[in-house]
């Protein structure tokens, strides 16, 4: 029997990864790092989390475990990435995801020219 696919928001061109406006300054200067900051007690440290859905990726940080209020209250940002501009060889799906056919692991760091702001 096969499951019937849900529709989702993804894209095909991009992937979203969520952080909080706090982080966006370092993040404009330095891009995203693998394990620079964890929001989950289960977050891998040598990884970047990442989506196909950007509603997905925002419900990541919308009920984050390891946050400070001052960074959570700073707001959400989804960030997308080019899915060209990644090395594909570096993608795996999120161990952490039982069906986690839209979240991904990352382990590289991706630039600040690659990334562009989708919803504040």
């Amino acid at each position: 029997m096969r499951k019937k696919k849900q529709k989702t928001k993804a894209n095909a061109l991009y992937f979203y990864h969520a952080t909080f406006a706090a982080n966006l300054s370092s993040i404009k200067k330095k891009g995203l790092e693998p394990g620079h900051s964890k929001n989950w007690d289960i977050s891998k440290p040598d990884v970047i989390y990442l989506s196909n859905d950007p509603d997905i990726a925002y419900s990541f940080c919308e009920c984050a475990e390891d946050v400070c209020s001052d960074k959570y209250d700073s707001g959400i940002v989804v960030l997308a990435i080019p899915k060209a501009a990644l090395n594909l060889k570096s993608i795996q799906a999120d161990a952490n995801i039982l069906d986690g056919g839209n979240c991904f692991e990352y382990k590289e760091a991706i630039p600040p020219e690659l990334l562009s702001i989708t919803k504040m």
